[in-house]
């Protein structure tokens, strides 16, 4: 008898795989015209609302965790309201980092099917790593890993079964109605955000860490500090990274980049843009027919340059730069005085179709560029 009530005061002291609510708010939003967003340690999927209101559908799945571990755990995250005259304001703090899919404790992965998805998963990003992109080819490809993410994550649950671990899975969503999604300031920490196929305007996010999905961007302002953000198509708008891990861009047309300490890739060039970095590795894989004007200023930076396919102009003005052209290397003159000359230039040739100018001006740079060019070697 005394074995019984052993095991059954043991086993109802679990709560197995049930959602167990969060938050499940709904707030009228007629009245106002932005929202401000203070996120710490979560992560979360941001939609269109069907309605005139802002929707925080926040729900938590947890495996092998005892009832106080559960309610401790729900507990420690917070969630505050305000409001200013035409303004909303969300406070949503987690003292645990929350992640999508998360194993108690996150052991390394040794053996079985959920090992072999990893490495097949990391040849293809080596692979993807080290190739020459496309705007179609990294949009398809950032999405192609979002899905074998998915298949990592199920493999990964089943684990934590066998192994009656405490694994926990989030279904954070907040619902935003268009008026407000182009009114919209997010200021975040150690955050994974997932606006999905949102076509976003007016945008003015700051993270430090964590992780951006964002497929369309327009007139808005991102700025990235110690994370990872994906941008599918990028127009009119202010992108600043700084020691992020990668900033991964379908297409950029109208916009300024800032960049310290950080990769930048960009699958494709648009029209009218500028750089400025410091000690960055930046990728300009493609340009369009007729991007017309392309800016370039920088400091210790790594440029990787695949010239447009159309006829161009270009001008490197600068010192102390090391140019890799195909095996031959050039290097610059160095400048004493730190005065800036003109280092390198390619002319037009007035039979081909003009597609635009782009201007370098770069100090203690290494610049690859497969192309044969005119060298100004004084």
């Amino acid at each position: 008898m005394k074995r019984l009530l052993f095991s059954l005061c043991f086993v109802s002291s679990f709560i197995y795989a049930q959602k167990e609510t969060v938050f499940d708010k709904s707030i009228s939003v007629e009245n106002f015209k932005s929202l401000d967003l203070h996120i710490e340690n979560i992560t979360l999927d941001v939609r269109k609302s069907k309605d005139e209101k802002v929707h925080l559908d926040f729900k938590l799945e947890l495996d092998n965790f005892s009832k106080k571990e559960k309610e401790e755990f729900i507990n420690q995250i917070k969630l505050e309201q305000n409001t200013f005259n035409d303004k909303l304001s969300f406070t949503i703090k987690s003292k645990e980092e929350i992640a999508k899919r998360q194993m108690f404790p996150d052991e390394r992965i040794t053996g079985g099917d959920l090992s072999k998805l990893l490495h097949s998963t990391m040849k293809k990003y080596v692979k993807f790593n080290s190739e020459r992109k496309t705007k179609k080819g990294i949009i398809i490809g950032h999405n192609g890993f979002f899905e074998e993410y998915a298949e990592y994550y199920i493999l990964k649950e089943k684990l934590a079964k066998s192994k009656k671990v405490k694994y926990l899975k989030s279904f954070f969503t907040i619902y935003i109605p268009e008026n407000l999604l182009y009114n919209l300031t997010i200021k975040a920490k150690e955050c994974r955000f997932n606006f999905g196929e949102l076509e976003l305007k007016n945008l003015n996010l700051f993270t430090d860490g964590g992780y951006l999905n964002i497929s369309k961007l327009t007139k808005s302002k991102i700025t990235c500090w110690n994370g990872a953000v994906f941008l599918g198509e990028v127009d009119s708008s202010i992108i600043v990274g700084r020691s992020t891990t990668n900033i991964l861009i379908g297409g950029i047309a109208n916009s300024n980049l800032i960049a310290e300490y950080t990769k930048v890739e960009i699958g494709e060039v648009g029209e009218y843009n500028d750089i400025k970095d410091f000690n960055s590795k930046i990728y300009l894989y493609n340009f369009i027919d007729h991007f017309k004007k392309f800016n370039f200023k920088g400091e210790y930076s790594e440029i990787h340059f695949y010239e447009p396919e159309k006829e161009y102009t270009m001008v490197c003005r600068g010192h102390d730069a090391t140019y890799f052209f195909n095996t031959d290397t050039i290097v610059s003159q160095t400048s004493n005085t730190c005065k800036k000359s003109k280092m390198m230039e390619r002319k037009r040739k007035n039979d081909k179709e003009f597609s635009g100018d782009i201007q370098f001006d770069i100090v203690h740079t290494k610049f690859y560029y497969p192309t044969e060019v005119k060298i100004n070697k004084k």
